[in-house]
């Protein structure tokens, strides 16, 4: 088997890291005494790096979809280039959660899900005498069904055409025909997949053997059905043509079997189990991010809301609170330079890569590979099952944190040329994933005000330090990143605070202030603790001075289109811990490095390009 090697010379720091959750509690109270400052903070914003805004797209037919960068009209100054007061509001809100010890106000995707290569059992699931069960089951193939390999026939066209012959309209249609024919058993269910190599599909049989007719005995076996079910919905949504594959999976309260597989998890009295749809499958788990966030899980009661959500407010199911400022749009204040480019593909956050997303459970034993629910500490030497223990309580697997994007410390032309793509590369779908947008080139500077009403002197001054980062000169080295493509080195942007201006009536009279913002900045009111320091590292423009910033990078040796892909570092990764590891055993071997106490130590993040070795002689 080839093995994976790295190589030290090549190496790159990941775009992006976590900001930890403070040790203390987040401090949730009703109302903010003395909260009667009212004003105006106006700032100009620079940008250190190109910035991409995405404006709302128009097709074109054969290509990407063109997003100019965002315009808006503003009267007398006709439309200008801009960044909507929501983006803006967006970043400083996050920003300011961190530093203060907040809750987590957005967490758009509660549900924890992700696919591992440890084989799973065959089983049945039926609901019976008002509740479901789980059986044991034999998986074994009976019948090829062919496709015409002379035509691009898609593979559900080709189970229609086969159910049609055999006069029935559905996979249960047919199962019940083979009964009556007393060609399947009534403890028999059918499933069909797609053949791994070849063009057609291949009919299995779930059977429950004779010897084990009682169910499994399982924990929360409703709470897997419903996790089940979303694991589904998640194929479906990844993959929309294969919703024909679905129907005969998916669980019914008939009293018939449905056809699946499933591992079991157990520490002390409690067992666990997780279904799916193959063997080799995602899982949906039974922790949810809010789960794990404990205390630092967003507020839901605006009676009982951290400083961040009573400043910036909050929508939950006991109320909603409403906001105590107002972003404007930041205007550009001269004419931008702008570049069409097509961004390279970029994908979603992958909470997956528990490696990067998570610490590595070290209590009682090192984890090999872990989920977020359970670990798993060895494998047997003789069948290669897994030992599995459950991660709860203490032992629960840990979130690193709030997660921001460093920054990339390259020119213009640098950062333009590795984040574009050429379009004669893009046809069909990969057209459709990209866009092409208007870049604006850094050096550009843009205006914008904060309105505040019925704040504290400290929530002020807290505001003031978060928008320029404790140091207020366009020249500084702390930095908010804003925008599209920030894993691509896109969006690095220095806010300084201008002017502070409160407004009040004061024995009847209109009365406006200057507040000096040397003031507001001569005293840090945030806990400087090592979520402050590490907000600090990670927004530092000079942290990732001389390295390489770029997602990781792999190579499977086999010079296909995704060879160099992104995912083959982490496949790779899991071959390479100290279980040894293997495609079905996987091991993990590197972590996501914590982000280091100075900004200087940029070196302590660095991880190696891992790479298939070549056998000697071949080319």
């Amino acid at each position: 088997m080839a093995k994976w090697t790295a190589d030290p010379k090549t190496c790159f720091v990941n775009p992006y890291n976590f900001v930890r959750l403070s040790s203390g509690p987040v401090a949730r109270a009703s109302t903010d005494e003395g909260g009667r400052l009212c004003g105006r903070i106006s700032c100009t914003l620079r940008t250190r790096t190109p910035l991409g805004m995405p404006d709302a797209g128009s097709k074109q037919e054969g290509s990407p979809e063109f997003w100019p960068f965002f315009r808006a009209n503003y009267g007398e100054r006709g439309e200008q280039l801009a960044i909507p007061g929501s983006e803006i509001r967006g970043v400083i809100r996050s920003a300011f959660e961190a530093l203060d010890n907040a809750c987590l106000s957005v967490n758009n995707d509660n549900i924890l899900s992700s696919r591992h290569p440890i084989a799973r059992k065959p089983g049945l699931l039926a609901f019976e005498n008002g509740a479901w069960v789980l059986y044991a089951a034999f998986c074994s193939p009976t019948k090829q069904i062919g496709c015409n390999a002379t035509k691009d026939v898609p593979l559900h066209t080709c189970l229609e055409t086969f159910l049609r012959k055999e006069g029935c309209d559905s996979i249960t249609a047919y199962r019940k025909l083979l009964l009556k024919k007393g060609k399947l058993r009534k403890e028999e269910a059918l499933r069909v997949w797609p053949t791994l190599l070849g063009n057609g599909l291949q009919l299995f049989v779930f059977e429950k053997p004779f010897d084990e007719q009682d169910s499994l005995t399982v924990s929360g076996l409703e709470e897997a059905v419903a996790a089940y079910e979303e694991n589904l919905s998640i194929y479906e949504k990844n993959n929309p043509d294969n919703e024909m594959f679905y129907e005969d999976v998916r669980p019914k309260r008939d009293g018939s079997y449905t056809p699946l597989f499933y591992e079991e998890v157990s520490k002390g009295g409690s067992k666990l189990v997780y279904l799916s749809p193959a063997q080799i499958s995602r899982s949906v788990y039974h922790n949810t991010v809010s789960d794990l966030l404990g205390d630092h899980a967003r507020c839901t009661d605006p009676d009982q809301a951290c400083e961040g959500c009573r400043l910036f407010g909050l929508v939950g199911p006991a109320g909603a609170r409403a906001s105590k400022l107002r972003f404007t749009d930041a205007v550009i204040t001269h004419e931008g330079i702008t570049e069409r480019r097509i961004l390279k593909e970029l994908a979603s956050p992958k909470p997956s890569a528990v490696e990067f997303y998570t610490k590595r459970p070290r209590h009682p034993c090192q984890a090999l590979v872990w989920t977020y629910d359970y670990m798993v500490t060895e494998y047997d030497p003789k069948s290669g099952n897994p030992t599995r223990e459950l991660l709860v309580g203490s032992d629960s697997v840990r979130l690193r944190g709030r997660k921001f994007y460093l920054h990339c410390r390259k020119g213009d032309d640098e950062i333009l040329s590795s984040c574009s793509q050429e379009s004669k590369a893009l046809v069909g779908k990969a057209a459709e994933r990209t866009i092409k947008t208007e870049l604006l080139r850094s050096g550009s500077e843009f205006c914008f005000d904060v309105y505040f009403e019925g704040i504290t002197r400290e929530q002020l001054d807290k505001l003031v330090w978060t928008l320029c980062i404790g140091e207020n000169s366009l020249d500084g080295a702390q930095m908010h990143k804003i925008g599209c493509g920030k894993p691509l080195g896109l969006g690095s942007v220095k806010v300084r605070v201008d002017s502070v201006v409160t407004r009040s009536f004061v024995d009847g009279s209109y009365a406006v202030q200057d507040v000096p913002v040397e003031d507001c900045l001569s005293t840090n009111h945030f806990n400087q603790d090592e979520a402050f320091q590490d907000f600090m590292v990670i927004t530092n423009f000079e942290l990732a001075k001389g390295f390489d910033v770029s997602y990781p990078k792999g190579d499977d040796g086999k010079g296909g289109p995704n060879s160099r892909a992104s995912h083959q570092w982490f496949a790779g990764n899991k071959t390479m811990g100290p279980g040894g590891g293997g495609a079905l055993q996987p091991s993990i071997g590197r972590v996501l490095p914590m982000l280091p106490e100075k900004a200087a130590n940029g070196w302590m993040l660095l991880l190696p390009e891992l790479s298939i070795a070549k056998p000697k002689g071949k080319k």
